[in-house]
């Protein structure tokens, strides 16, 4: 099973700056260990207003409990704050169709690991309202039309990863991973996505980490 992890890390006041060096140095060592365990599959860090230190990772486990165990062992957990959002597999995932050759297995079945492409990444929530008094066969067809677009833009190496989040009844929203040369290259290729017509897109730009897995993997 897949996790979105974010983290906050917040230095308590009066660390001294060697304590902070030894526990990002050894931060770097277990995200290298998770990451050849197959638990770690991605790194970016974030903006948050709050917080300069705020990284987003997405992990594999086999359930909530293994990861738990998995975060509360890491150098700096006692210095973050981390929200975690469970992860379900979307039908237009491009690794559930075998676009990403450079990904590796492990057991249970996902994906945990992918080469970074070329561009900046963006973290896309997409949220689809449906017009009231729509007709089954039309929502059928545009599903039908943005699974096809999901495809050709995975293909175009725009379109990295798609997930399901914990959803409310009713409810339709997705998690999206694209690269993009820019923020104008991005909305085009959102818009050129069938369920735009319905959907409100809400996007986070993710800047490279020095632990990302996929950093090192380009590299080797």
């Amino acid at each position: 099973m897949e996790f979105l992890v974010e983290f906050e890390v917040n230095v308590p006041s009066g660390t001294a700056e060697s304590d902070v060096e030894e526990r990002e140095q050894a931060e770097a060592v277990a995200a290298a260990k998770l990451s050849a365990e197959g638990h770690l599959e991605r790194l970016w860090r974030k903006s948050v207003a709050s917080c300069q230190d705020a990284v987003l990772g997405l992990y594999c486990a086999d359930g909530a409990t293994e990861l738990s165990r998995l975060l509360s062992a890491l150098p700096l957990y006692e210095w973050m704050d981390v929200v975690v959002t469970p992860l379900d597999p979307h039908p237009n995932d491009p690794t559930r169709h075998g676009m990403d050759p450079t990904a590796t297995g492990r057991a249970g079945g996902s994906v945990c690991r992918m080469e970074r492409s070329a561009g900046t990444e963006y973290l896309v929530t997409m949220t689809t309202h449906v017009p009231d008094g729509t007709a089954a066969d039309a929502v059928e067809a545009i599903r039908a039309r943005e699974a096809a677009r999901s495809a050709e833009l995975a293909a175009e190496g725009h379109l990295l990863r798609l997930w399901r989040p914990p959803l409310e009844p009713g409810e339709w929203r997705t998690l999206g991973l694209f690269a993009a040369r820019d923020d104008v290259e991005l909305e085009q290729v959102l818009k050129s996505m069938p369920l735009r017509l319905w959907r409100t897109d809400t996007v986070a730009p993710l800047g490279s980490h020095p632990n990302d897995p996929a950093s090192h993997a380009s590299v080797s």
